[in-house]
């Protein structure tokens, strides 16, 4: 038997999941490759990359936080199923 907020909790993590993959697949991820000196000249261009390298690794952070939280959403799903289950067959008995 499932708990009803079990599905909640599963559709939520699919969800983080996948804006953790819409975000690893934007194209701004590949922004750095573009910014060096060899693509523009000046005082800034060091800067910008480092700009970009930071904001990239950021993001990368914040995929990693969805898949933790989606983690934790499946496990917590399983926890209530789990529970659900034993009720019933308590129940049952």
């Amino acid at each position: 038997m499932s708990h009803h907020l079990a599905d909640v909790y599963r559709q939520r993590a699919r969800n983080l999941r996948r804006l953790a993959a819409t975000m690893a697949d934007t194209p701004a991820m590949t922004l750095r490759m573009f910014a060096d000196e060899q693509t523009w000249r000046g005082p800034r261009a060091l800067a910008c990359t480092s700009d970009l390298q930071r904001a990239e690794w950021e993001i990368h952070r914040e995929i990693d936080s969805l898949h933790t939280r989606a983690w934790r959403f499946d496990r917590e799903a399983d926890r209530l199923d789990a529970q659900a289950a034993a009720a019933a067959a308590s129940g049952a008995a």
